[in-house]
């Protein structure tokens, strides 16, 4: 056995090692990215051990996205101060990767539970619960033009929960006015909302006060949202209560995990005067 091939790796040993085919390395080597140490009479390559931890860093880098045109650059003029300032460049691309991908996780995690609410609800039962206060943001009060123009109110909805849409925030829900459900508008909304996990100062922070709450669900379309209304109203007469400030919808099962109106879900969360 030569001395080569005793403190050498040949092709398929190096790549063994790296846990990558062989043909990216010979692909590396064609385009000058990353060459063997030797290369015989024959046309064999030869890795040597020194060179593990070059490919790593080759690996790492292509895994950010960083193109092999750019690895080559940088591995032609590498010096410890070169490194040093692309990894912290690298850093706050991962951060802001991993920032988005949270808020993906969040959204998919809310989407569980949402669906789940819905799917578990008991349509026909409503209930009196204490609820303890939550940090919402609301948009500013919808007018009665704007409310009756469907286009603008739904263009509206959406702009405002995409402004929304950071880390500590749920998906946009309605908040309806006293004035408004006992006049029989139960489609007339008075304000879009979205949950958030602190109180941290910001724009039109408000708290859903802590309380007694009536909480019902509706099954079907948005337009027929007054008949889970009218219920619920006639369940706090026969208790003896009267419906307090605010009612808040949360859509469980809409348009988006539902192909018919009739499997939309809501859910109304009414506050309670006694």
């Amino acid at each position: 056995m030569s001395t080569i091939q005793k403190t050498y790796f040949k092709t398929g040993e190096f790549a063994k090692i790296c846990g990558v085919n062989k043909k990216t390395l010979f692909y590396y080597d064609d385009i000058g990215l990353f060459q063997p140490s030797i290369t015989d009479e024959k046309g064999y390559r030869y890795y040597s051990y020194h060179q593990i931890k070059v490919f790593y860093t080759i690996a790492s880098l292509k895994e950010l996205n960083m193109p092999l045109k750019e690895i080559k650059a940088y591995l032609d003029i590498r010096t410890p101060e070169l490194i040093v300032n692309l990894s912290k460049q690298k850093i706050i691309e991962v951060d802001r990767e991993i920032e988005q991908l949270n808020y993906i996780k969040q959204i998919l995690e809310e989407y569980i539970n949402l669906t789940n609410q819905g799917m578990q609800a008991d349509i026909d039962r409503i209930i009196l619960e204490e609820q303890e206060e939550e940090a919402i943001i609301c948009s500013g009060l919808f007018t009665e033009d704007s409310s009756n123009d469907y286009w603008k109110w739904l263009w509206a909805f959406y702009n405002f929960e995409a402004n929304m849409s950071s880390q500590g925030t749920s998906f946009a829900g309605i908040m309806q006015a006293k004035e408004k459900i006992l006049s029989g508008n139960y489609n007339d909304s008075s304000y879009f909302f979205v949950k958030i996990t602190n109180k941290q100062d910001r724009p039109n922070t408000r708290i859903k006060p802590k309380g007694l709450y009536a909480v019902g669900y509706h099954r079907g379309g948005y337009g027929s949202m007054g008949e889970a209304y009218e219920r619920m109203l006639a369940f706090l007469e026969r208790n003896h209560l009267q419906m307090g400030s605010f009612a808040y919808e949360e859509y469980l099962i809409g348009e988006d995990t539902a192909r018919s109106k009739e499997d939309y879900v809501t859910k109304i969360t009414m506050e309670v005067e006694m």
